[in-house]
């Protein structure tokens, strides 16, 4: 019975302390929900990983996300976008092409992530008529994606990388004219925030060979996380 009111009592002096005073050291956490967790217990709950014991904890990575994004070359309007969940994780974005040009029949522009396997664009040209995007097949519209309400303008950090340098880019023009139509977007803010240093890749898709198909020509972004 002395055991257990002086376990009782403990329970309650800490319970009492600010959280501030936990650190990773101590046998004790405070979880989100206010309770009580032994460290040596922590893995065998919820395997979640504590950043600050005053904070909400922090799941661990186990998938990764690429956030694809269309602007129209013409209008330089955003036309929508679409995620992409892979279940492994992967650090870094590293997108192989395939291109093939159109000869008499029609040509193709491919990226893929070669660590995991996975295709990420998928889009045929065409010397005559209109080629069309093949993957991803389901695409949000633009009236879908939540906008911030500031004012500033943010970009990444690292810059940019054309990944098919089919046409000359004044850098202050794509700044203004294009990145500024999806830089505004929540999930661009969310994406950036959770991995800051990346170097967003884009790349101009022509469904339709060759400058005549300009008009017909569609920016796509991919930013991951």
């Amino acid at each position: 019975m002395k055991s257990f009111t002086f376990i009782l009592t403990a329970l309650l002096f800490y319970s009492a302390l600010p959280l501030s005073v936990f650190s990773q050291e101590d046998s004790m956490y405070i979880h989100s929900e206010g309770k009580i967790i032994f460290k040596e217990k922590i893995e065998k709950i919820d395997s979640i990983t504590f950043s600050a014991p005053s904070v909400p904890p922090v799941l661990p990575k186990d998938k990764s996300r690429v956030l694809l994004l269309k602007v129209d070359y013409t209008t330089t309007t955003f036309e929508g976008g679409t995620e992409l969940i892979f279940k492994v994780p992967v650090d870094e974005l590293t997108l192989e092409k395939e291109y093939v040009a159109p000869g008499d029949d029609s040509g193709y522009i491919n990226f893929f992530y070669p660590e995991i396997n996975e295709h990420l664009f998928f889009g045929t040209m065409v010397r005559t008529g209109l080629g069309k995007i093949k993957y991803p097949e389901d695409w949000m519209e633009a009236e879908d994606f939540e906008e911030v309400l500031t004012d500033d303008f943010i970009f990444p950090k690292s810059g940019f990388t054309d990944l098919h340098k089919c046409i000359e880019i004044n850098e202050e023009d794509f700044l203004s004219n294009v990145w500024s139509r999806v830089e505004r977007l929540m999930k661009v803010r969310e994406y950036l925030r959770s991995n800051p240093t990346q170097k967003v890749k884009f790349f101009l898709y022509t469904p339709t060979y060759g400058e005549p198909g300009y008009k017909d020509a569609t920016w796509i972004f991919f930013i991951y996380d």
